[in-house]
């Protein structure tokens, strides 16, 4: 451990500044000020005192911040204890109705495990993201054992947030002093992102936890003094590293930083032990394995190049905002709104803790000589790599490795404030941390929640047509017993959470339903189809889920009776649900896959046997079939648009869709009958009228081609 020593004493008062970095950042982070009043702010309320402090340091008796015990307020283990149980009962509080309705990714990710769940394969790479499997082979048996989608969701986003404490905490006494360790876990326990990422199942859910246990077996490889569990420990810190290519595209970084240290310790102080380096990359590679044989089996990499400036989609302006804004949303919010998974009232961290985080950076920046402090420095930028290559959004799952060091400078720079302190005054820490955390938990609350966050009154309606339409499928439910339910007739735009959601009453997917006799079927289809279907089935009762129609018009769902005349009917559209729903588990890994998604294309017509004289099927197969392009032109597509309206049903969406794909194919005659019909069609709630317009408009200019 010694290779970590600090070698000069250095330090400085910091509490003036504290509150005057506090006061700039409130303002960047929650005030709605122009870019030039802002960047004053910067200016004159961070940079400047930044850099007059790295100018003017004058020695105090406070030297050694990572290994000094500056306070023992705190240092309890029953206090410890009660912390941790109330750090767990934050992230378990309204597990299953903390936000109300899953997002797009997370109902990916069940939608993809749910056939694991019945029967298991060995895919590794989904979705169009390219994501390994961790977290799909972890979701397959909570779905297979638990019939609640919400739990099913979130049960392992907050576990792992949990554990990841305990494993921050391990770490950092492994290396540094308790009262450093205490600040640091508190971060970890209390502070937006660690709080905020346990409530999102999504893949980086693994990483803080994967990546701080990685810590603590480093700091058990240099504290261990006996050769053969030296031996062991490198292997298995080389293991365990590998074995993270399992949990997120973004841990290439860690493992990056990682083998960069264990480089740079055998070179500065073990270069006559290879044995030790030789073990740690013999184990990552072993951990490596399923990664690299699944990504030379199936290729790998369209995802990342597709993101970042190589795929020339992007304008550079977009660009630069974008890894720009990666470093903003630490501390004050992204330059445009919308960052995925990121901050939604300021950045990351709130006001305090971004001034603390100001102040532990200044200490680091003096210490620049210093072995830890450089691998601090370097590993921060290293982990926000993913995100400043990223050319596309903002989208913080990306950077979720940088956690762990953001929360070390931040607490470096508490443990500043600490030790400023005489010991009978360090108390005045509880009401700074005590205010730190209200910030963070009105920010966790804010888009959760009706009004003010400390009511906790938590949204209980949304305007997702999807969430509406499970409210109904879920009371129809209560009242007769599980229904055959079809989501997957509907293109891919709408999602996979009505399919999720509803899985463990839906008798035409689950299989543990299979001897259950439905009395009813439900449907959640576009609202031009309605008519259609409420002659085919009287008995029918239909309710619109869309508050406001969209370009193509509303949904509406179906609640039909099953009886006997219609058994035969939906026997059949179960069979077609179960093409369906294999066709939309093909697309969800086929985009980044020229030859894969190729390959569908052509296989598509198989299917059409299954759907053929029934206007229903066939109607939804063209709806569906016609959501993906076929190379140089339309043509495909207008071709089985028009089979779907003469097989099918009429509808005026799927005129107004076949006048789309005219118009871009520059055939405006035709695209123009097409709007035409679209709106003589009853209903018509399609934009076919601004479409016509437009396409006459064109013509006039054209000379009526």
């Amino acid at each position: 451990m010694d290779i970590l020593k600090k070698n000069k004493k250095i330090s400085f008062n910091p509490w003036i500044i504290f509150f005057i970095f506090s006061a700039a950042n409130y303002f960047l982070s929650h005030e709605s000020l122009s870019y030039m009043t802002k960047g004053w702010v910067a200016v004159l309320g961070l940079i400047l005192p930044g850099l007059i402090l790295t100018l003017v340091y004058t020695n105090e008796k406070n030297d050694d911040l990572f290994f000094a015990e500056n306070n023992d307020f705190f240092s309890g283990k029953w206090f410890l204890l009660l912390l941790a149980s109330l750090a767990v009962f934050l992230r378990f509080f309204h597990l299953t109705d903390f936000y109300l309705w899953p997002g797009g990714d997370e109902a990916l990710h069940g939608f993809l495990a749910i056939p694991l769940s019945v029967q298991w394969n060995w895919q590794f790479f989904y979705t169009v993201g390219e994501h390994p499997p961790l977290l799909i082979w972890c979701l397959a048996p909570i779905f297979k054992y638990f019939d609640s989608p919400f739990f099913n969701t979130w049960f392992l986003p907050a576990f792992f947030s949990s554990i990841a404490v305990l494993a921050g905490y391990w770490a950092s006494r492994e290396i540094f002093s308790k009262s450093f360790s205490w600040f640091f876990s508190f971060l970890l326990a209390f502070s937006f992102w660690p709080l905020y990422f346990g409530r999102f199942c999504h893949q980086g859910l693994f990483i803080p936890f994967w990546e701080m246990a990685g810590f603590g077996l480093l700091a058990l490889f240099l504290k261990t003094k006996k050769t053969s569990g030296k031996m062991i420990v490198a292997f298995g810190l080389g293991l365990w590293v590998g074995l993270g290519s399992l949990t997120f595209t973004a841990w290439a970084v860690v493992i990056l930083l990682f083998c960069i240290t264990v480089a740079a310790i055998w070179w500065y102080g073990q270069r006559n032990a290879l044995i030790y380096p030789a073990l740690y990359v013999l184990g990552l590679l072993m951990g490596l394995c399923p990664f690299v044989v699944a990504a030379i089996h199936t290729g790998y990499g369209n995802h990342l190049i597709d993101t970042s400036s190589a795929s020339h989609y992007f304008s550079s302006v977009h660009e630069w905002i974008t890894h720009f804004s990666y470093l903003t949303s630490l501390f004050w919010g992204p330059i445009e709104s919308g960052a995925s998974y990121g901050p939604v009232w300021g950045g990351i961290l709130n006001p305090i803790l971004s001034s603390c985080f100001f102040i532990g950076f200044i200490e680091l920046v003096s210490r620049r000589k210093e072995k830890i402090t450089l691998w601090i420095l370097a590993a921060f930028f290293i982990l926000l790599l993913p995100g400043l290559l990223s050319s596309d959004y903002v989208e913080f799952n990306r950077v979720i490795q940088v956690m762990p060091i953001l929360l070390l400078i931040t607490a470096l720079g508490l443990q500043r404030l600490a030790g400023s302190l005489s010991r009978d005054m360090q108390w005045l820490l509880i009401p700074l941390l005590f205010c730190s955390f209200l910030f963070d938990a009105n920010h966790l609350l804010k888009p959760a929640v009706e009004g003010p966050a400390w009511k906790l009154d938590f949204k209980k309606e949304s305007d997702d047509e999807n969430y509406r339409a499970y409210q109904i499928f879920e009371d129809e439910y209560s009242k007769n017993g599980p229904g055959l339910i079809f989501p997957d007739f509907m293109p891919l735009t709408h999602g996979h959470t009505i399919h999720v959601t509803t899985y463990h009453f839906n008798a035409a997917l689950n299989p543990k339903l299979k001897t259950v006799q439905p009395k009813w079927a439900g449907l959640m289809v576009n609202v031009h189809y309605q008519p259609f279907l409420e002659r085919r089935f009287p008995g029918s009762v239909w309710k619109t889920v869309s508050l406001v129609p969209q370009g193509q018009g509303g949904s509406v769902v179906g609640i039909i009776p099953v009886n006997a005349n219609d058994i035969a009917t939906f026997n059949c559209w179960k069979q077609v649900h179960q093409y369906f729903y294999e066709q939309n588990l093909l697309a969800e890994n086929m985009y980044n896959d020229p030859k894969k998604y190729q390959s569908v294309l052509e296989h598509f017509s198989e299917g059409y046997p299954l759907m053929k004289g029934d206007p229903f099927l066939e109607s939804c197969f063209g709806e569906w079939v016609t959501q993906f392009h076929w190379p140089k032109d339309h043509q495909q597509n207008i071709l089985l648009m028009k089979y779907a309206i003469q097989s099918g049903y009429p509808c005026a969406h799927l005129y107004f869709k076949l006048g789309e794909y005219l118009f871009l194919d520059g055939r405006l005659a035709e695209a123009k009958s097409a709007f035409e019909k679209a709106m003589s069609c009853h209903p018509n709630q399609t934009e076919a009228g601004d479409w016509l317009q437009t396409t006459n408009q064109m013509m006039a200019q054209n000379k009526g081609k």
